[in-house]
């Protein structure tokens, strides 16, 4: 069994905490990854692997430095509310960013890049989640114009000009619709393959998935956030589904429900569990119950979100290192 923990910020008190837990890996933002973070992770937790965790579409601070950047939801829904801060996959600027950023990270003691926030935008952690339909910015359009080789401007109707615009994409061209997102998501996950094969090292590339089955929100997975497995099972080595069952209102039996759907994707898979109360209370036996239903077959182990929550947590904190 993997056992891993996402590291929020690297301090000697929480890397004295965690190393105690036997861990595999470690998941640290990248903005904490340099040569010294990763020697004092080596030095506090043994051979562990440093998994990097890359926010790829996303970021207040991507958003001010390019403006532009802003993703266009059809109904005008505010894409920039705190904490959901949506970036539009498809500027150039960004994906150049984001993709210096990685490289940046591969020059350092990693040994996995988890590519974060690797998707159209929308507020998911939640039980009533505020579903986006992104992104309708003027480069999206022209882009999509480009791809179906036809204008789609002009369209009349009730509702504002984008709304047509929106239904008629939907209504016209929904399977080029899809397939023109999901482009955008495999085409950047290609680009981050092809920079650790260049680095010449042994590097895992992990991506972060929206806990969703195909049929939910309208097939919402494809449809909403691009995350296209069909597409990504052949570049990304392990995924990682966010299982943080009572933020989304679950009972904990939903993880292993979760864990048993993933097997479909025939690739390993790391699911990561809140130990944070987060949409609630969870007791020290729920946390047990999350930890064994994470752990079953075919998943190859558990992450949990996040490790300074837990070491604060003394009883969480005790089943979590006697756990194996």
């Amino acid at each position: 069994m993997h056992k891993s923990g996402f590291l929020l910020n690297v301090e000697d008190s929480v890397l004295e905490g965690a190393s105690q837990l036997n861990l595999n890996s470690v998941l640290v933002s990248s903005e904490n990854i340099s040569p010294q973070t990763t020697s004092q992770i080596k030095e506090k937790l043994g051979q562990v692997e440093i998994y990097a965790s890359v926010i790829v579409f996303a970021g207040k601070d991507l958003l001010e430095k390019y403006p532009d950047a802003k993703a266009v939801d059809s109904n005008d829904k505010d894409t920039i509310s705190d904490p959901l801060i949506g970036i539009c996959p498809t500027h150039p600027g960004v994906r150049k960013n984001r993709l210096e950023e990685i490289k940046r990270v591969l020059e350092n003691d990693v040994q996995g890049v988890w590519l974060n926030h690797m998707r159209y935008p929308t507020s998911w952690e939640s039980a009533n989640p505020d579903i986006l339909d992104t992104c309708y910015c003027e480069r999206c359009l022209k882009m999509f114009e480009e791809y179906i080789g036809e204008p789609i401007a002009g369209v009349g109707g009730e509702g504002t000009a984008l709304q047509n615009i929106a239904l008629h994409i939907d209504g016209s061209y929904y399977h080029e619709w899809l397939e023109f997102k999901a482009g955008q998501v495999v085409s950047f996950v290609e680009e981050a393959k092809a920079l650790i094969a260049a680095s010449g090292k042994e590097i895992k590339l992990g991506m972060f998935i929206v806990p969703w089955k195909d049929k939910d929100y309208g097939a919402g997975i494809q449809r909403v956030v691009a995350q296209d497995f069909s597409k990504l099972i052949p570049l990304i080595d392990i995924f990682s589904p966010g299982l943080f069952h009572k933020m989304l209102g679950k009972d904990v039996s939903w993880i292993g429900e979760m864990v048993e759907y993933y097997w479909q994707l025939g690739k390993a898979f790391l699911p990561l569990i809140q130990s944070v109360n987060e949409g609630g209370e969870i007791s020290t036996e729920e946390f047990k119950q999350s930890l064994e239903n994470a752990i079953k077959s075919p998943s190859m182990g558990v992450c949990v979100y996040h490790l300074e929550d837990l070491i604060k947590q003394s009883q969480k904190y005790e089943v979590f290192r006697q756990f194996s």
